[in-house]
């Protein structure tokens, strides 16, 4: 029998909002609670389990063809496929900071997920991006900004997303701010809403023996102390915040673009499967992760893609379980806000088309200065600190010179919102005579 004391686990879990399904959450508690709050841990027998590196580079390499590319020393990982489409892992639980506890307990992190995909954006060989998602959410700090940059990585290349079974709250949040979000059959998605847990030790510690006595300054210093029962004052203002982190949530979703922000609200924080996901609008197509990966390296390549009309037909026998294409649209070009490819010439069947060299040379200048426009605008986007602006001003068809005057307003009207105050503090503290205090002593010691 060994004891160990996990308190950086404890601080992850208790006391703070997250985002994450809460059956996944109890399933946590369940393995974890007692060694967490207690530290009691009855040891195996020492054999060295697999990294969760090595046993993504297994998976991957498998399913999906490719060879793994390692991101900012293992911080981050994916699958370059040869159709030139980067895979990127987001399985299990969700948490900020990438470090040894993220490493041994399996999580994936926000931090890794960005670095990960900065670099598949400047990555040459890669055309298009999926990310692989199986996970319950976590950490609330963090998916905001990563969803921010998803949502603007889609104005570069195209940004796909498959619930491989869940994604739920912040994985919700991630995977839903990719341009094209599927799901399989009996995959889950949703639970738009925050929670937080307060563990009362009280109890626990009466038994022992044990009676804490917290000296303290500051009316709040101790709310959510876990050694005394939560106070009203306290739950009142941790409830407000997970009240505001949903808004915040819902409307991030209605960012997304598939739903607005009073429907996300009225899903109740609830999960929804396959079919019933897709009538709400809470994600794009029920397609498995294969199909989703075939068709994504044809729009990589270029080509026409209609796997969700071909895999629900195939599948299913249900074609209306998935979104149609509308006669002479590609679905899967057109959502990611990419020119689709000309409808094919059934006028000469079977005879080649006519060379028009200057129209071709036309439109390819046409599609070289769209791809400068595009990085020029996220860019200077990034360097602003407000990517989110990103895709909009490229939907908007905004030129370079709007983009950077808009910016400037930005952050102009930002600075006059919380303006800076230029006069020195004026000290609340006594104004102290140092030389008087001693005269003072001396003339008492005489």
């Amino acid at each position: 029998m060994q004891r160990f004391a996990y308190p950086r686990v404890a601080a992850r879990l208790f006391g703070r909002p997250l985002a994450i399904d809460p059956p996944r959450l109890k399933a946590i508690m369940d393995a974890l609670g007692e060694r967490i709050v207690i530290g009691a841990f009855d040891d195996d027998d020492g054999e060295a389990l697999p990294s969760r590196a090595d046993i993504m580079a297994r998976r991957l390499g498998a399913i999906a063809g490719g060879k793994m590319v390692q991101v900012a020393d293992g911080m981050g990982e994916y699958c370059l496929t040869p159709g030139g489409v980067a895979v990127i892992p987001v399985v299990g639980p969700l948490a900020q900071r990438f470090d040894w506890l993220a490493a041994v307990c399996g999580f994936a992190t926000y931090e890794g997920l960005g670095a990960t995909l900065d670099a598949v954006v400047q990555d040459g060989a890669v055309r298009a991006i999926l990310f692989d998602g199986d996970t319950p959410g976590g950490e609330a700090m963090g998916m905001f900004d990563l969803a921010d940059k998803v949502m603007a990585a889609r104005a570069v290349k195209p940004v796909w997303a498959c619930a491989n079974g869940l994604a739920a709250s912040a994985g919700y949040g991630v995977l839903g701010s990719a341009g094209r979000l599927t799901l399989p059959r009996m995959g889950y998605v949703g639970s738009i809403g925050m929670l937080a847990i307060h563990v009362d030790r009280s109890g626990e510690d009466e038994q022992r023996g044990l009676k804490y006595s917290a000296i303290y300054s500051g009316k709040r210093k101790i709310d959510g102390w876990d050694h005394a029962p939560l106070t009203k004052d306290a739950r009142t203002r941790l409830q407000e915040d997970i009240d505001d982190g949903r808004r915040m949530f819902a409307d991030l979703v209605a960012r997304q673009g598939r739903i607005d922000q009073k429907a996300a609200l009225d899903t109740e924080a609830d999960l929804f499967r396959d079919a019933e996901a897709v009538d709400l609008g809470l994600a794009d197509y029920v397609m498995s992760f294969d199909d989703t990966l075939a068709e994504l390296e044809e729009v990589a390549a270029g080509r026409p893609a209609n796997a969700a009309v071909r895999y629900a037909a195939r599948k299913t026998g249900e074609p209306d379980m998935t979104k149609k294409a509308t006669a002479g649209e590609d679905p899967a070009v057109n959502e990611d806000k990419q020119p689709a490819p000309p409808p094919a010439d059934t006028k000469s069947e079977g005879a080649p088309a006519p060379a028009e060299p200057a129209k071709d040379q036309a439109t390819a200048a046409a599609a070289q200065a769209e791809a400068s426009r595009t990085k020029t605008i996220v860019e200077l986007c990034a360097l602003a600190g407000l990517p989110a602006m990103a895709l909009g001003f490229i939907n908007a068809k905004a030129s370079v010179d709007d983009v950077r005057a808009k910016l400037a307003k930005a952050k102009a009207d930002a600075v006059d919102r919380n303006p800076v105050d230029g006069t020195p503090p004026q000290s609340s503290a006594p104004v102290i005579d140092v030389a008087a205090l001693y005269a003072q002593r001396n003339a008492a010691r005489g």
